[in-house]
């Protein structure tokens, strides 16, 4: 698998669209097993007697090609005679420590299941061997993403050029929602359960708010870091409860969340430019979680029989926006207060980020006129 690491400038080393590419099947493959392997455990646990099964194969033969992969590319760029940090491009370094970590963790994991067995339903959530593959898997899969923020200039012009790093961004998000799905609302209906009773009502609700911060705390970060193409918003949320309710077989939820996908969209749109007014990415942050969930409920009473009040369900809803709406001010806070300093002119040398505009690769000096011999900081935007 040869390539060649093309050198910007700053000595920044971008990964070739092929590159990002070959990770994002690769990492595909591997989260696939990590799925696969799961929905065994919450269907068939009582029948897995061994820790080689078909799903293990599939999810640790997806680990072994993403080593080899990352392997080959850091022997192949020290044969070149590059520094062990030049060896893999900008935003995979994090990726081969995923690497490591992983076959420490996979390891580990045989001999827990040979000594303590098969993990079923949430103690599957808590092994500590689980815990490291999946925190080792995240780091690998956000290798794209992760290159893609690092790289300078401007968004990509074509849909296609935006698909690696949506994709990564898919896989971090599915990830998470797999590790928490003991408390994700698209696996566990707790509006359903009857009868219902303190702690069901109370366990729902606050499963809706961590997936909630979840879901929107990285829509929040691309959407403060791009201005992403329309459909982006879509893809994610419709390929996150493809993936989520696979694990229940409650299927019949993907509709709403493919419509709150599209009005996500259509809401970005309308707003146009959202990370560069804090009105409208706060007021974003706390639409999208609302229409999301009031959506979902929606849907459970056009399907099965919610045994939550009206005031519960709807009153979840609201305060998933407003969770969101806090998230959405640690992601973009108000501005700090800028230092004024007399110069010829009057004009501001140490820059605060102005509204917290810093998405695009323009440097914005504000000192032109100041005559001080001190470093000056500047505000860096990224489109």
């Amino acid at each position: 698998m040869a390539y060649n690491i093309i050198e910007a400038r700053h000595d920044a080393r971008i990964a070739p669209p092929y590159f990002d590419w070959k990770m994002v099947a690769l990492d595909t493959w591997l989260v696939c097993g990590i799925f696969m392997d799961g929905w065994a455990h919450n269907h068939i646990a009582d029948e897995i007697e061994s820790f080689f099964t078909p799903w293990h194969a599939l999810l640790y033969s997806g680990f072994l090609m993403v080593a080899v992969f990352n392997i080959v590319t850091v022997i192949r760029a020290r044969r070149k005679g590059n520094a062990w940090k030049e060896t893999l491009p900008d935003g995979y370094g994090l990726s081969m420590i995923g690497v490591m970590i992983f076959g420490i963790s996979g390891f580990c994991d045989m001999i827990w299941h040979l000594v303590f067995g098969i993990e079923a339903s949430v103690a599957a959530g808590f092994s500590p061997p689980h815990i490291g593959i999946m925190i080792a898997t995240g780091l690998i899969v956000s290798g794209p993403f992760r290159a893609a923020w690092m790289r300078p200039g401007s968004a990509p012009a074509r849909w296609s050029e935006w698909l690696p790093a949506l994709i990564s961004l898919h896989l971090i998000l599915s990830l998470m929602s797999f590790v928490t799905q003991y408390a994700n609302p698209l696996v566990v209906i707790a509006a359903t359960s009857v009868p219902t009773g303190y702690s069901d009502q109370a366990l729902g609700a606050v499963s809706i708010l961590l997936q909630t911060a979840i879901f929107m705390g990285w829509i929040l970060i691309a959407v403060r870091r791009w201005s992403l193409p329309f459909g982006s918003l879509t893809f994610i949320l419709a390929l996150n409860a493809i993936s989520i309710c696979f694990m229940r077989d409650q299927f019949f939820l993907i509709p709403a969340a493919v419509l709150s996908g599209i009005a996500a969209d259509i809401l970005l749109w309308k707003l146009k430019s959202a990370a560069s007014c804090p009105a409208k990415f706060h007021l974003f942050a706390f639409v999208v979680p609302l229409l999301y969930f009031l959506l979902y409920f929606g849907t459970l009473l056009a399907v099965k029989t919610v045994s939550w009040t009206m005031p519960l369900w709807t009153g979840t809803a609201f305060m998933s926006g407003i969770v969101s709406g806090l998230l959405s001010y640690l992601i973009l806070p108000p501005p700090i207060p800028q230092l004024s300093v007399k110069g010829s002119g009057d004009t501001t040398l140490f820059a605060a980020r102005r509204n917290g505009q810093h998405t695009d690769f323009d440097a914005e000096i504000l000192a032109e006129k100041a005559e001080v011999k001190q470093p000056v900081w500047v505000s860096v935007r990224h489109q």
